[in-house]
């Protein structure tokens, strides 16, 4: 690492494991492992599915595959095609059928990929969804008070994230070309520390120069740690 990088930071936390998951790690010589990968998953998770950015493809030890596209058959992953980040980015309806068949069709069919070692997505946000967050996410409680009172708090925050992404898409989608993205960026993730402190570190850099770039990625810096935790949470939960 050297200075001047651009870093989030996700510490090992045991309070956000399940009791299940906690007895898989005890004594497991390759807990940090185990914690790595499901942290990648959050992160996939919060980037595309919360935060609506297009996920071009994924490196993971200087090989290339597209996370959204493996299909896996006794350790082997098979590459198919890669989203084209010079495509125009598609309507938000048109986003939510496309991410609804491909829930089901990853729910029959496709296994997780295991992340391992050094993992690299390259990522483009297409809209300012950092911007005005905060007054969306008050209108959404304000609307749905009642009926969220018996909610799982978990749940419900990562519900309401996405949700505040759409609605302000809704709000940008008719203002400004979307035929190409906002900005393009990676995320490089890797583990440091030991046993007793272990911790996901991701370095994140512009793919080309965005004045955008810094501030988007002080939002990020706050908000990607902790949707990954509530994310292990409720993965955990469904366990």
């Amino acid at each position: 690492m050297s200075q001047g990088e651009n870093l989030i930071n996700i510490p090992f936390k045991l309070s956000c494991l399940s009791e299940q998951t906690r007895k898989r790690l005890h004594g497991s010589p390759d807990f940090r492992e185990i914690w790595f990968d499901k942290v990648c998953h959050a992160v996939h998770y919060v980037m595309e599915s919360i935060l609506k950015c297009s996920c071009a493809n994924t490196e993971e030890n200087n090989i290339q595959i597209n996370d959204a596209k493996i299909t896996s058959s006794n350790g082997v992953k098979n590459i198919e095609e890669e989203i084209n980040f010079g495509v125009k980015r598609p309507s938000l309806a048109e986003e939510k059928a496309e991410a609804s068949s491909a829930k089901r069709a990853k729910t029959d069919t496709i296994e997780a990929p295991l992340y391992q070692g050094e993992v690299t997505w390259h990522f483009a946000v297409w809209s300012r969804v950092w911007i005005g967050r905060r007054k969306v996410r008050r209108q959404l409680r304000y609307r749905t008070n009642e009926s969220d009172s018996g909610d799982c708090t978990v749940i419900s925050s990562l519900e309401t994230e996405g949700k505040v992404t759409e609605a302000i898409l809704q709000q940008q989608e008719e203002n400004g070309d979307k035929s190409s993205p906002l900005i393009t960026f990676k995320f490089d993730a890797f583990l440091v520390g030991g046993n007793e402190d272990t911790r996901t570190l991701i370095r994140v850099a512009p793919i080309q120069e965005c004045t955008l770039f810094i501030e988007f990625f002080h939002f990020l810096e706050s908000f990607v740690p902790k949707m990954v935790e509530k994310c292990i949470e409720k993965s955990d939960e469904m366990i």
